[in-house]
Parts: C-alpha cells; structure tokens; sequence
C-alpha cells in the first residue's frame, strides 16, 4: 500500500527524483507524493533513495542513503571531507550544470519585475571554479593530544571538521599554516580560536579574530575584476561628458569607487560606507577625483541637493537597501541606477520598490564568485522609464 504524506515520519525511508536545487542551503529538492523533501548532497534529475531527518507542516528534510539513477550533471567531488564541512554544497555537481542552475534562482526571484525585453544572459562563470578564494576564516585549537589542528565547522554545530587545505582556496593559504599558528596563544583551555587568512599581494597575513575585525574584500580576485568592468561598461553606455556626479554607495574601500573615478575622470566620484575603517583603507589610494564619506547611506542621501544627470552605483550588504534608502534614492532622480546584489530575497523586494517609482530593469547579469556553493553575485541596470535621456539607447 502506498504512503501518504500524512502517514510519514521521522526515520522513514522514502524514494523521490530531484527535480531543481535549492537557493537556501543548496540541497536538492524533490517530491514525495507531492511534499517537498531537502536532500543535501543530490543533483537535479537523479532518482535517490532516502530517510526523513525532518518532518514539517509543508516540507521535510531527508539524508541520502543510496543513489538509484545518477544525474548526468553527477562527478567526484575533489575534497576528502566535502559531506561534514559546511562550505561546499556542489562539489559533486558539474560546473556548467551549477552555472544553468544559479540563472534559474535569478529567473525564480526577479520573475516579478523582469518583462519581456529583458534577456537573462548566461552566468558569467569563474576564471576557475577552484583555487579562487584570497581569504578564509578558519577555526584552531590544541587538541587533548596537544596538537594543533585547524578547520571549519561542521554546518549548524561547532564540531570541528579538521582540514589540512582547501580546495577552493589559493593553496599559499594553508601552506605551512601548522608551524605559523604554534606562534599563536592556543591552549587547551582556551579552546578555539577564530583567524581570518587573507593573502596580500604574494604574502599571507594572519588575522586573530579575537583581537582585530575581519577585513572585507572580494574574495575572487579575477572575477572582481570581471564584475567590476561590467559595471563600467553600464556606465559608459551613457555620454560621459554628461555625467555630472557619480555617487558609489556602500563603497567598501572603493572597489568599485577608484576604477570609476580613474574610468571617468575629471567626474567627481563619492563613495559612501557606515564603517570608518573602510573609508580609511579606501583614502589611502583615492584619486584626486573621489571623495569618501563614513556614514549611513540614507542619512547621506537626504542631504544631496537635486542635480540632473547623476549615476549611481550601490553594494548593500545581503539585508539590502530598506525602504527609507529607497525613498532617498528615488528623490536624487539619478540616470542611471546598477544595483550589485549578494542575496537575491532582498534584491527581489527592492526591486519591487524601485520599479514602482518610474524606473525599469534594463539588464540583468549573473557573475559566479563563488563555485562549488549556491551563492551568486546579481548585476541590475536600471533606467527612468522615459528613455529619451539616454544618447547610446
């Protein structure tokens, strides 16, 4: 006799196929007389058997017990420990299937303000889908055998999967990094201590979390530089000579702010960050053409006068923009608007927003910096929707 939904629980083995992957967490999801289940460590079109770790009101989660019939987009992921540590949920899943399934999570979250002249190009994929990381946050401690062992935890607890390398990580990070951390304060009483490895030019630096804030940057060097140029190029698309101001917000130290100002000098730049150490960092390469402000957004935004044939460029971290940023960037009427996004969610609402008050989406393009997980970095262009102001559209 067949199993109803209703009739499943906890430790019940059920067999499904995997139609799609998931935007949260990455797993794969499938249906079990039509009750969505989440199955880490699944491709889309394979058949698997599974047990229910998990059962909700209107999902269950599963653990994978045996592969029936292979997803074509199926391979051998490289890492030893790639199932215990949190940070990779694809490397089982073939590169050009990860990028297929990250255009579908922005086609999924934008499909209420894209229209039909939009086109979703193909993700812009990684120079390399390995090595690409020049930073990492890791976890160290003596062990009982008092030894030094270092890793990442497990996803959702704070055990302690012990790593020797990463591999998507540049290889210069862990080389060595044993004999490094025996000059650390680590004991066996002091349990675990966090570091931020970064690499700085050729040279690794050593970051205690306990004592020094983390330092951010883009973390995928060559695909920066891509994400960066695409954003140049959407701006270029307007006359220059008529761009009167082009305010950069949430700057960071001016990742996008001094290719801008160097792009289009004499243009004044801004860049605008809440946090004064970024703004420091950014001042001390900044061209003669840019100017870096420490403070909120919107507070900033609402002491700009009205100026015609502005551009502004914005970064927000993954809670996004918030309705009072909005208001205030609506206000300064600007040409041109590309909105950089890490979370599509709160894109999605802001978006929403923003086409409401007389502007379109005119591009979208997809950038993977980050291969072998489900994160995407989303490019927006939006324009007024009179398009009369525009000499290259």
């Amino acid at each position: 006799m067949n199993q109803t939904t209703t009739d499943l629980k906890v430790g019940d083995k059920i067999t499904l196929t995997i139609d799609r992957l998931s935007y949260d967490g990455g797993r794969g999801v499938g249906r079990f007389n039509n009750f969505v289940f989440f199955v880490p460590q699944t491709a889309p079109n394979e058949k698997i058997k599974a047990t229910i770790t998990k059962k909700k009101k209107n999902y269950g989660e599963a653990r994978l017990l045996e592969i029936l019939e292979a997803s074509p987009s199926r391979r051998e992921a490289l890492c030893p420990v790639v199932t215990e540590c949190g940070g990779c949920a694809w490397q089982h899943i073939s590169y050009s299937e990860q990028l297929n399934q990250k255009r579908d999570f922005i086609k999924h979250h934008l499909k209420a303000v894209l229209h039909d002249r939009v086109t979703l190009p193909p993700i812009s994929p990684s120079v390399v889908e390995y090595r690409y990381r020049n930073r990492v946050q890791v976890h160290a401690r003596k062990n009982f055998a008092n030894e030094i062992e270092f890793g990442f935890f497990k996803a959702g607890s704070n055990s302690l999967v012990p790593i020797s390398d990463c591999y998507i990580s540049e290889p210069e990070l862990f080389s060595g990094l044993k004999a490094a951390l025996q000059h650390e304060n680590l004991t066996q009483k002091n349990g675990f201590h966090k570091y931020e490895l970064a690499m700085k030019g050729s040279e690794r630096v050593i970051r205690d979390l306990s004592k020094d804030e983390s330092e951010f940057t883009q973390i995928n060097s060559a695909q920066n530089q891509s994400m960066i140029q695409y954003v140049l190029n959407e701006v270029n698309r307007l006359k220059p000579e008529h761009i009167s101001k082009i305010y950069d917000l949430y700057c960071g130290s001016g990742n996008i702010t001094e290719p801008m100002a160097k792009t289009f000098a004499p243009t004044p730049v801004v860049g605008v960050e809440m946090t004064q150490k970024a703004i420091d960092r950014a001042k001390l390469h900044a061209s003669p053409n840019a100017e870096y402000i420490a403070g909120d957004v919107a507070t900033f935004l609402s002491r700009q006068k009205l100026q015609a044939h502005t551009v502004v460029t914005l970064d927000p971290a993954r809670a996004g923009l918030g309705s009072t940023t909005i208001s205030q960037l609506l206000r300064l009427k600007p040409d041109l608007i590309v909105y950089i996004s890490c979370s599509l969610p709160s894109l999605a609402r802001d978006l929403q927003s923003i086409c409401k008050n007389d502007y379109a989406i005119d591009s979208v393009c997809g950038f993977d910096m980050f291969p072998q997980t489900e994160y995407v970095e989303t490019v927006v262009t939006l324009l007024p929707r009179d398009m009369k102001a525009f000499c290259s559209l």
